[in-house]
């Protein structure tokens, strides 16, 4: 009986991981980065744009210039996120 108290636990438990891990997935969101997805902020979509361009001119460069590239990486990814909220 205890034995199968536990099995019973260990289930409860990675059931309970797997709905959190499927939640997460659920809400999360998939945008294109095209011009057409985000009519309402053209500039900050340039500006983004630009930022990639530039992160992956850096990158292009070789490993010496990563860290460099990722920069501009992170600046895009952060307008991306204010331009879709």
């Amino acid at each position: 009986m205890n034995y199968q108290l536990r099995i019973t636990n260990y289930q409860l438990l990675i059931t309970f991981i797997l709905s959190i891990l499927l939640l997460n997935f659920a809400f999360a969101q998939n945008v294109e980065f095209t011009k057409d997805n985000f009519k309402d902020n053209k500039d900050g979509f340039k500006e983004a744009k630009n930022a990639i361009e530039t992160g992956d001119k850096l990158f292009s460069q070789g490993s010496i210039f990563y860290k460099q590239a990722l920069e501009p990486y992170l600046a895009a990814n952060n307008l991306i996120r204010i331009m879709l909220c």
